[in-house]
């Protein structure tokens, strides 16, 4: 486990330990259109679409969004709840096909998750420790993401 160097991710307001990266930021209680972003730092959440932030978890208010990270772990898992189809897939990058987490399964270029109950989800399982870039395309409405945990 000393090869995971991202720490866990908080979505919500209220337990996030850093802003998310973008330049609008959480605003508490508000909903936000995001633009998508051209590069992504480590460890910081990007969006996409028009979420709104929640104590606990950030929530899609549009029909579709993403969500942008990149991370340095093998696993990487989300605790998300709703009624969405998430397409698991590179950013600037392409994912290896063998890498598909045991919640995802391979369609086309991506690993899509159906999420249709509030639980953790593996939605990667690498093959070894490393440096991923990802972006969780997100259609439907009402998704909520809580939490980026890694293993």
């Amino acid at each position: 486990f000393d090869k995971i160097e991202t720490p866990e991710l908080y979505l919500g307001y209220g337990f996030a330990r850093k802003d998310i990266g973008n330049v609008e930021g959480l605003q508490p209680g508000k909903t936000v259109a995001y633009s998508k972003p051209t590069a992504i730092e480590p460890d910081a959440v990007y969006l996409s679409g028009t979420w709104k932030s929640e104590r606990d978890y950030i929530e899609l208010e549009s029909e579709i969004g993403s969500v942008f990270l990149r991370y340095t772990a093998k696993q990487s898992n989300i605790v998300a709840a709703g009624n969405s189809i998430v397409n698991v897939q590179g950013f600037n990058q392409s994912l290896n096909p063998t890498d598909s987490g045991q919640d995802t399964v391979l369609d086309g270029n991506a690993f899509r998750l159906n999420v249709n109950e509030e639980r953790l989800f593996n939605i990667l399982n690498a093959t070894s420790y490393g440096d991923q870039s990802i972006e969780l395309k997100v259609q439907g409405k009402g998704f909520r993401l809580y939490t980026f945990t890694f293993g």
